[in-house]
């Protein structure tokens, strides 16, 4: 998301990630399952940081009020 805190350190995790995986990667014919296997690791992951910036980006975007206030 345009904004996140997190995008660095996400690329970063998806690049050691796809390197553990292509490193043992024998034949093209198992890109599909080594596909699977990195989405399957990764989105519970992603989904967090995502709630996660969306929480911040909340946080700061306040509008002026008591909830502003209190964050102040």
């Amino acid at each position: 998301q345009p904004g996140g805190t997190h995008s660095v350190g996400i690329a970063l995790e998806d690049a050691v990630l796809f390197g553990t995986l292509f490193a043992r990667l024998s034949a093209w014919t198992q890109l599909p399952s080594f596909l699977a296997a990195y989405q399957e690791l990764r989105e519970e992951r992603c989904a967090v940081v995502k709630a996660t910036d969306l929480k911040e980006a909340r946080l700061v975007a306040l509008p002026p009020g008591p909830a502003r206030d209190a964050r102040d």
